[in-house]
């Protein structure tokens, strides 16, 4: 005997009456006797001081349970349980209430209800009205610590059909106080019982703590199919015996049980499908994978079959199919202390032939979804093609079935895939043009299609002969809905083509690939990317872009915004280097020739990119190999009108005779910016026969990096080769070996290009010579003739003239052709100077007195002898008359008298004027 208990405040004593028989002798039972009679005065009196209620049970031997005679004893004398139990006679439904208490005392109360079923029934119970003081256990009043002490109601509904009823043992249905009510409660056997404790001193009409109502009835419901023995809750349903019918919990719709495990097979005949729809499903929500109580469903005899699904929660619209003819269904509570009031489910269960044959679906191409009627899932191959059936294809399809189609493309950090859907066959006829009757809904966006609001959210509605294929999903996923309708047909073929969906603006190649164009005649500006960029490239994968020029009048640029590419060693970034990942660009001429501009690799931006005149484009590869990626690049294009061979500035700096020469980028030495407009600028350079180009930059400085973030803004390159790829360069300081280059051949060319976003910088200023090498024509030293100077240093032989012209042209490190000895030279080449200018000044000035002395002389033989008068071309000589005063002049005799005046100016010879006379 107990006389205490975790729940309970009241000590129920049973005695059984005494017989003497042949193992029982008088004695013994009139000991026994007088120890009930005993305990019967002094037990009562010591427990009521201590609040407990006492019920001693006199029972005896050969005696019914129903003759069972209660005794009830506590300290004032008042009962309160009472018992409500199902006869053919009596009521099967009823209400039941509070009792009405006078305790002035303020002693603890209790009192039981108990409801008992006839075999084969059930008690169900539900409370109208709950009003007891203290807090409710779950917190359900904010702010309040849980608190049942003064007035409670404690649950038993698990209770053995045995004898005597034994509450101790039985499981706890949870205790209750406050407003808000227990939820129904069902019997998992034939009895319930309803403990009520309270401590308060009066109740009375109108002071009403709690009311409900009872019911009895069959227990039909719960006997879904044959009962496993010895098993609370296991059944197995054969499909020959029952077709169809309901699965329940085992005390739906009340509170199921904790700590309980429920099995339901399902056995039907070959060729049968079992159809399987929960109409109500609520258990306890213990997380998003059901770790507590749960609902699992197998396809097959035993939890060894495939999982369909495990539910728990509250569900909506689950209906599962098995894909034979066996199902498991299995429903798990585990044993807490907290308290749940979930119902369980109601499903509803079928066996039939008709349910839709699986056959349709290739087991090569898609898979059955394992639990539905007839939807599929088609999973890419990485490229791979699909090839799809309606069901029953090519004969008439089923009326009134609806199959889901779920295809994925590829989608992780290496792969993305996009689905192009094409029809082979196609017969859904209907009445009209809405598709009302049977149709194929296509999803290319990737809509949920398991959410039914979505069915509408459909791209295309096919039926008839509505069909344009091919169609392509946004992303990697395409669904189909096909409903049929009352008017059958043959149903459709369909062909799904898995293509990798690489997220790069640009008109892909139509054999597929990683192959894009971009055409000058459809798109003057845009963008291009690495794949789904700025998400990491695939590896093990080559993509080409290629920039398409309209014509010869036009060229193509490129800039990079972003650029990271793997590159294992981090000091590589440029060139033959890039072993890993990398970017090329190339140069396209007609023909399909192909001439490499650069390799990049790492975090080193390529610089400004121009096509070269005469091209038909530029083209740019993306090359990985099958080891890590990065994030790639993002670039843009630009179609512009060509200007000229030289682009916006440079020249041909050969010259015939010229064996040097000093050029500069623009507004050198300012500095060049985005007020420049676009700089590009070309500078070839052409040797004499077995001469080579020795190229030194002087100074430089252009914006950029190239260890570090490359040339983006602005590049300078340089062609030591012209069949080769440039050297690339940038940066405020240059390395050693990139202050000076020397050709390959007796060519090089020189290009200057900046970006739309350049900042500036101060630019350059380069010297190139003519240089021959001895070791590369023969290994002769520089000719005895006295044309060309031995550099020093670096051997080269260059032009004579270029000794001490002001400029370095030996090369990094050599200034042999501007040493010391040019201060010498140009002192006497002074002296030189100063020396010839006076000779020729003497020479000069002999000369001019030469000439003087020859024309006086010459004028002096002109001049007629023995005249002594002056001849006055221009006027008559003077008359006689004026000459009088004159001293007289003896003539000879044989000298005639002079004529007249005017005979005399008359018979004069012409008059010959010479200069001379008159300087």
């Amino acid at each position: 005997m107990k006389v205490s208990s975790e729940y309970l405040s009241k000590i129920r004593v049973r005695f059984k009456t005494c017989r003497p028989a042949r193992t029982t002798t008088t004695l013994t039972c009139i000991t026994r006797l007088m120890t009930a009679l005993m305990l019967m005065l002094l037990l009562p009196r010591f427990l009521s001081a201590q609040g407990y209620d006492v019920f001693i049970d006199l029972e005896e031997e050969g005696t019914s349970p129903g003759d069972i005679k209660s005794v009830s004893t506590n300290h004032d004398g008042l009962k309160c349980d009472r018992t409500f139990v199902s006869t053919n006679e009596g009521s099967r439904n009823g209400t039941f209430t509070s009792p009405l208490l006078d305790n002035q005392e303020g002693h603890v109360r209790q009192c039981l209800f108990t409801f008992v079923a006839a075999p084969g029934e059930r008690v169900h119970l539900t409370f109208t009205m709950f009003n007891l003081r203290g807090t409710p256990p779950d917190g359900s009043t904010a702010g309040h610590t849980a608190m049942c002490s003064h007035e409670y109601i404690d649950l038993y509904t698990e209770i053995p059909d045995s004898e005597p009823m034994d509450l101790i043992h039985s499981p706890f249905g949870g205790r209750y106080c406050g407003q808000i009510p227990p939820r129904r409660r069902v019997s998992l056997y034939r009895t319930a019982v309803l403990a009520f404790f309270t401590d308060k001193n009066s109740s009375i009409v109108d002071d009403l703590l709690f009311q409900g109502t009872y019911l009895f009835f069959k227990d039909d419901q719960f006997q879904v199919g044959t009962h496993v023995p010895r098993t609370t809750c296991n059944f197995t349903i054969d499909g020959l015996v029952k077709r169809q019918g309901d699965i329940v919990t085992p005390t739906y719709p009340g509170v199921y049980p904790k700590d309980l495990t429920c099995a339901y097979k399902f056995i039907g005949k070959k060729g049968q499908r079992i159809r399987l729809e929960f109409r109500d499903f609520d258990t306890f929500y213990g997380g998003p994978h059901c770790p507590l109580d749960a609902v699992d469903v197998y396809d097959g005899l035993d939890a060894k079959a495939p999982l369909i699904g495990r539910y728990c929660g509250q569900q909506r619209n689950v209906v599962i199919y098995s894909t034979e003819h066996h199902l498991l269904v299995t429903f798990t509570t585990l044993k807490r202390t907290a308290d749940s009031q979930n119902r369980g489910f109601l499903a509803k269960f079928e066996f039939s032939e008709n349910f839709v044959k699986l056959d349709f679906i290739s087991r090569e191409d898609s898979k059955h979804d394992r639990g539905s009627e007839c939807d599929q899932t088609i999973l890419s191959r990485k490229g791979s093609s699909a090839v799809v059936y309606s069901p029953n294809y090519p004969f008439p399809y089923i009326p009134g079935i609806v199959c889901k189609y779920n295809v994925y493309g590829l989608q992780d950090e290496q792969h993305f895939e996009r689905i192009r859907l094409d029809f082979e066959k196609f017969d859904i006829p209907s009445a009209d043009s809405t598709c009302s009757d049977g149709f194929l809904r296509i999803y290319l966006k990737g809509q949920d299609i398991s959410v039914t609001y979505l069915y509408e959210k459909h791209d295309h509605e096919l039926c008839s002969n509505n069909v344009s294929s091919p169609y392509w999903s946004e992303g990697q996923r395409l669904s189909m809905i096909f409903s049929s309708g009352q008017t059958q047909g043959s149903g459709f073929k369909a062909r799904f083509l898995f293509a990798t969906e690489y997220l790069i603006p640009g008109t892909p190649s139509p054999l597929g690939g990683c192959n894009f164009t971009y055409m000058s005649s459809s798109k003057k500006r845009g963008e291009f990317n690495s794949p789904r960029h700025p998400a990491r490239y695939p590896s093990n994968l080559t993509c080409t872009y290629n920039f398409v020029l309209a014509g010869p009048h036009e060229n193509v640029r490129l800039y990079f915004d972003q650029f990271k590419v793997r590159a294992n060693d981090t000091t590589v970034f440029y060139g033959s280097y890039c072993q890993e990942d990398w970017v090329e660009i190339y140069n396209v001429f007609y023909g399909g020739k192909e001439v490499l501009l650069g390799r990049y690799c790492g975090d080193s931006f390529p610089g400004p990119v121009e096509s070269d005149p005469g091209t038909i484009g530029l083209k740019v590869v993306l090359h990985t190999d099958e080891e890590g990626v990065f994030n790639g690049f993002k670039g843009r294009y630009t179609f512009d009108e060509n200007i000229s061979i030289n682009r916006d500035c440079g020249s041909n700096l050969s010259v015939p005779g010229a064996a040097s020469g000093v050029f500069t980028s623009p507004k050198y030495p300012e500095k060049y910016d985005r007020s420049s407009g676009l700089l590009s600028c070309s500078w070839q350079i052409h040797s004499a026969k077995d001469h080579r180009i020795l190229l030194h930059f002087e100074s430089f400085s252009i914006e950029g990096e190239m260890e570090t973030r490359g040339c983006a803004m602005a590049a300078v390159r340089v062609w030591k080769r012209l069949d080769e790829p440039p050297v690339e360069i940038c940066g405020e300081k240059l390395k050693e070996e990139h202050e000076t280059f020397m050709s390959e051949g007796n060519a090089m060319k020189i290009t200057f290009t900046t970006a739309d976003k350049v900042a500036g910088g101060k630019g350059f200023r380069a010297i190139w010579t003519e240089v021959k090498i001895p070791a590369l024509v023969g290994g002769y030293d520089c000719d005895d003739g006295g044309l060309y100077f031995r550099c020093a240093n670096s051997t080269f032989c260059i032009a004579k003239q270029l000794e001490c012209d002001g400029n370095p042209n030996c090369g990094l490190n050599d200034n042999s052709d501007e040493g010391t000895h040019c201060a010498a030279m140009v002192a006497s080449e002074e002296s030189s100077s100063v020396l010839l200018m006076l000779t020729l000044g003497a020479c000069a000035l002999t000369l001019l007195m030469t000439l003087c002395i020859v024309c006086h002389r010459k004028r002096q033989r002109r001049r007629p002898p023995n005249i002594n008068y002056e001849r006055r071309p221009f006027a008559p000589p003077p008359p006689f008359d004026t000459m009088s005063s004159r001293p007289s002049m003896s003539l000879p005799a044989d000298i005639p008298s002079p004529p007249p005046p005017a005979q005399l100016y008359t018979s004069l010879p012409p008059l010959s004027i010479d200069v001379g006379d008159n300087v």
